[in-house]
């Protein structure tokens, strides 16, 4: 089994700070929502990003949604050996059912996410996705983790993913991986206080989905997901609702 974690993800909803800013107002009545309830992105909300800490790195719910597609369509989990995990920048969990299918389409999925922020849950009965506050990553991974943590940085040592996985996989079954959802930077803390081992894949710094892609696919031929057998197929629970 594999556990991804995707690490201080840029999820949140508009600062209190920046909710009269007249460039938040504006997108907020463009799609007719509060401000304050409105997810926070900076390819609507740039000029009202200046105004707040870290705001080179924030409103990146895009980088979220597009991990989120890659690993809950990926033919690990659709053979029930993953199990995905979010934890954000204000250390909320977001729980992720692996039946989940998640809307393709960015604008319902920004929907989606400004609805579990304030109901917590979708859908209200047997929910898929779980949002919670109170869990800052340590927590989390004492309650997700299984066999080793591995956090994956471009201030790690450096490793071929090919061989390192296959060799991770050879000593345990199972294994966690931490990716950073964040465009840029690095993690807030030294991620050798929460971590086995810390590595990377050497060169220029590379996006979390590219990461995450290299991850899912040497695990796969790792742990013996393909060839695929009977009944590992497209699972047929309904979306995600916004």
């Amino acid at each position: 089994m594999l556990t991804l974690v995707l690490a201080e993800a840029e999820l949140e909803l508009v600062p209190e700070n920046v909710v009269m800013h007249p460039q938040v107002q504006r997108a907020a009545r463009s799609r007719d929502r509060r401000p304050s309830r409105s997810l926070l992105d900076s390819s609507l909300h740039h000029e009202a990003l200046r105004q707040v800490p870290e705001g080179e790195r924030r409103g990146r719910p895009d980088l979220v949604h597009f991990s989120l597609l890659l690993a809950l369509d990926s033919a690990l989990n659709k053979a029930d050996e993953l199990r995905v995990v979010v934890h954000t920048r204000n250390d909320e969990r977001l729980a992720i059912h692996p039946d989940t299918r998640l809307m393709r389409n960015y604008p319902r999925f920004v929907g989606l996410m400004e609805k579990l922020f304030q109901e917590g849950a979708s859908p209200r009965e047997n929910p898929l996705l779980v949002l919670e506050p109170g869990w800052p990553l340590t927590r989390i991974l004492e309650h997700h983790k299984a066999g080793p943590v591995v956090t994956f940085s471009e201030k790690g040592r450096a490793v071929e993913p090919g061989a390192y996985l296959a060799e991770k996989r050879a000593a345990s079954p199972d294994l966690t991986v931490v990716l950073g959802a964040f465009p840029h930077g690095d993690f807030h803390a030294e991620p050798s206080t929460w971590s086995d081992e810390v590595v990377g894949l050497g060169g220029d710094a590379l996006s979390v989905w590219t990461v995450e892609m290299e991850v899912l696919a040497h695990w796969e031929r790792a742990c013996g997901v393909f060839p695929r057998r009977p009944g590992q197929s497209a699972q047929t629970t309904p979306d995600a609702q916004a």
